[in-house]
């Protein structure tokens, strides 16, 4: 136990009674206190227990002396402190009370105490392979610091799906707005947060993005009259030799197309003709404009790995003269 009690005597002159009083012990498991005094300093050849109180008096003294007092406090268990500051009192002494501590200066005011920015919670998404999505962020407030620049920025649980976004604020309308890039084609959820700091402290909202995987399916055409695009290839291809020979007749023979398993993203089908019978593949999106993606002998098998980058993609074959 440490004895925290200070005397704030009265002035006391020649009598056989000196009242005393003290600041309390800070420590809680005090029981009581013990007043000792004597006519020398720090000898003190005589106590009083006086209980669980802040002010005693002590009689029987004799006159015209000085006496030096002290306290201690004590627990329940009899246990002891040290000794208190000590008074000295007496006829002829006055103790001039404790000068108070001047009044402490209040601090400088700094402004307001600084508050969190604000963000509105951002719900879950969801979006697909290469295709930049991009979403507004709405409630923000750079809370209260100073007038410190708001930051935002945004991460991504997986960067190999979704690279961290790419945040942006617009402080004149107290809006941001998230641009987010899926990089891969697969079923998958990543998690993104997002931080505003506004120099002091930190708001975070995070969300779920989903990307999708592309689940729809090239068409196949196969069975498509070709003989007038053949003919016109014939007229383009066929030509009289400069030795003087000539080309039989070319007779096209239309080619069957089988869409076949594939992995994710691609399309793939086989190609039966004629054995050994060139055949071009070709590809449109809107059936009125084609473009040759792959030429071989048939048999063979077509794989579009591009397949994935069009909404929707079609599919012929032109036979072409032997070589």
């Amino acid at each position: 136990m440490v004895c925290s009690a200070v005397f704030l005597a009265l002035p006391a002159f020649a009598t056989t009674s000196i009242s005393l009083n003290w600041k309390p012990s800070v420590d809680s498991t005090v029981a009581g206190y013990r007043i000792y005094y004597g006519v020398a300093s720090h000898a003190y050849a005589h106590s009083v227990d006086v209980g669980n109180v802040t002010k005693a008096a002590i009689s029987g003294l004799a006159g015209n002396t000085t006496f030096y007092f002290a306290a201690t406090t004590y627990d329940v268990y009899g246990n002891e402190s040290d000794f208190s500051n000590e008074a000295r009192l007496g006829a002829g002494v006055v103790n001039p009370p404790p000068t108070a501590p001047p009044p402490s200066k209040p601090p400088k005011s700094s402004g307001p105490p600084p508050k969190p920015p604000t963000l509105d919670p951002i719900g879950d998404i969801s979006g697909y392979f290469l295709t930049t999505k991009m979403i507004r962020l709405t409630g923000i407030t750079n809370g209260v610091f100073g007038g410190k620049k708001l930051k935002i920025t945004a991460v991504s649980s997986n960067p190999k799906l979704v690279a961290n976004p790419k945040a942006k604020f617009y402080k004149a309308s107290n809006y941001g707005t998230l641009t987010l890039k899926p990089a891969a084609n697969t079923n998958a959820t990543v998690t993104i947060t997002v931080t505003l700091n506004n120099g002091a402290l930190t708001t975070t909202r995070t969300f779920n993005y989903t990307i999708q995987a592309v689940t729809y399916a090239p068409k196949a055409v196969q069975s498509v009259n070709l003989n007038k695009l053949a003919v016109v290839a014939n007229s383009v291809s066929i030509s009289t030799p400069t030795d003087g020979t000539s080309l039989a007749a070319f007779a096209p023979v239309l080619a069957t197309l089988t869409p076949l398993q594939c992995a994710p993203g691609q399309f793939a089908l086989s190609v039966a003709g004629v054995t050994n019978q060139p055949y071009v593949v070709q590809a449109s999106t809107d059936l009125i404009d084609w473009v040759p993606v792959q030429t071989n002998t048939a048999p063979f098998t077509f794989v579009d790995s591009n397949a994935i980058l069009f909404r929707q993609r079609f599919y012929r074959t032109a036979s072409l003269p032997p070589p």
